[in-house]
């Protein structure tokens, strides 16, 4: 005791009670545990993520960052990810995207005059749940058998002939953004095994679509974009007007 002490008063110095230690340990836990409530709050309301496919490419990605709710204020850059849970890519993942099975990519090729671009696949955030017109694109690649292998693939491998011929068809709808047009493309696989009936029956589909598309990109002003769309309808079937727009775009 020390000897400053008045009788019957524990020192000065003594070390604290038990019951003391205990506030304060319960102290920090619940500190700890407010700031982890606060954290996943701000995770939770400031995160957005979604998945974005290029049509030029055929590769699929995840893109995350984070904005004040409600606005248009982003505080965090954009992150970029191979995405998981689409099989039909996930075989080829590589760094921040992924790319399809062999069966299908041997098929297509970059079409030309097209800027490479990301369309929104979908997007989730606090505010709502979005899709975008790629979603159609990327079900339809998702699609598995009776027996749970991806039906695409197993199609393309059972019918080279008929892929040769579906696959660039469905790139150019896709690189023109007609991603609505894919389900007929997809009606015409399943109609026929006979490939020159395929063929004809994918121009008679397609060169409507891209031509139109072609020329209303050129009454926009959109001359590089007008090109692309005439040069791959031009693929399809034949106009003079389209000559004309993939001629004087060169020029």
């Amino acid at each position: 005791m020390s000897q400053n002490s008045p009788p019957g008063q524990p020192p000065s110095d003594s070390p604290p009670s038990r019951g003391g230690r205990a506030g304060l340990f319960l102290k920090i836990f619940c500190s700890l545990v407010l700031l982890m409530i606060l954290g996943g709050v701000y995770l939770s309301l400031t995160g957005v993520q979604g998945t974005e496919f290029n049509p030029t490419t055929f590769e699929l990605r995840h893109f995350s960052y984070r904005k004040i709710p409600f606005t248009r204020i982003q505080v965090a850059g954009i992150r970029h990810s191979a995405p998981e849970h689409y099989f039909a890519w996930s075989a080829n993942a590589f760094g921040d995207r992924a790319v399809l099975d062999v069966a299908i990519t041997r098929h297509l090729r970059r079409p030309a005059g097209w800027p490479s671009r990301w369309d929104l696949v979908e997007i989730q955030s606090v505010e709502s749940l979005g899709t975008g017109s790629a979603q159609i694109l990327v079900e339809m690649l998702t699609a598995v058998t009776p027996d749970y292998d991806p039906f695409w693939e197993t199609w393309s491998r059972d019918n080279p002939r008929l892929a040769a011929v579906f696959w660039p068809a469905v790139q150019d709808l896709s690189a023109a953004g007609k991603y609505t047009e894919l389900p007929r493309l997809c009606e015409l696989a399943g109609s026929t095994s006979q490939p020159l009936e395929f063929l004809e029956s994918i121009n008679v589909t397609v060169f409507p679509v891209l031509r139109d598309h072609a020329l209303a990109l050129q009454s926009q002003g959109e001359d590089q974009l007008a090109r692309a769309a005439a040069e791959a309808a031009l693929r399809y079937g034949s106009d003079p007007r389209l000559v004309a727009i993939a001629g004087d775009a060169s020029q």
